[in-house]
């Protein structure tokens, strides 16, 4: 079975090993730490996960883990105003309103090259892949202006 190492506490070097069955899933994975609270407090809701290689990418509950995401840190979830980023679901939703440069401005956070890209729907769907596959992304310097 593989083991995920969760970072809890960057600041203290806090983490927890976490056994997980092959195939299993990012929402599996957040199941399973709610489960190991020993508060009891814990929902899937109130954490984020991303990976330890890129913390300032959320990875979806429905990621497949699998080598890449041996290690990974937990962050607050959106009620706390702590993580990096708006959460899957928000994302999600405003997707189809975004406008070009708010799309841009997405992208440039995740740090994806856009240059390519000289339509909004090309846009959308580079950052719906993005935000899909976290892991596969390559780090870039994208253009500072949209």
């Amino acid at each position: 079975m593989p083991t995920v190492a969760v970072c809890l506490d960057l600041a203290n070097d806090l983490s927890m090993d976490v056994e997980v069955p092959e195939g299993a899933t990012i929402a599996h994975l957040k199941e399973e730490l709610c489960r190991q609270d020993p508060t009891g407090a814990a929902s899937a809701e109130s954490f984020r996960l991303c990976s330890a290689a890129r913390p300032d990418v959320l990875l979806q509950d429905t990621l497949v883990i699998g080598p890449e995401l041996a290690h990974v840190v937990l962050q607050p979830g959106s009620g706390t105003n702590g993580g990096p980023q708006d959460t899957t679901a928000q994302v999600s939703a405003a997707n189809g309103r975004m406008s070009a440069k708010e799309l841009k401005q997405r992208l440039r956070d995740l740090k994806v090259d856009f240059s390519g890209c000289s339509e909004k729907t090309e846009l959308e769907a580079l950052l719906k892949h993005a935000e899909a596959n976290p892991a596969a992304l390559v780090m870039v310097d994208p253009p500072a202006s949209g």
